[in-house]
């Protein structure tokens, strides 16, 4: 958390980039490692990471969380 969003392109190379669903300019990171089942998720708010969780698809991508 409080890493820019460079930061996370240059760790995990290959990250796809999306629009954030309710933070207007924010942006979805999402990381796929070696078991596509799995994902690490970075929301920002367009410049820094705020918050990021990891797990399982299609859990792991849901935007109001699975509880």
């Amino acid at each position: 958390i409080g890493d820019s969003e460079a930061r996370i392109k240059q760790l995990y190379p290959g990250v796809a980039t999306t629009p954030h669903k309710y933070v207007a300019g924010g942006h979805y990171l999402t990381v796929t490692g070696s078991d596509p089942a799995n994902r690490i998720v970075f929301e920002t708010d367009g410049s820094k990471v705020t918050t990021f969780r990891s797990g399982r698809t299609p859990e792991v991508e849901n935007v109001e969380g699975c509880g």
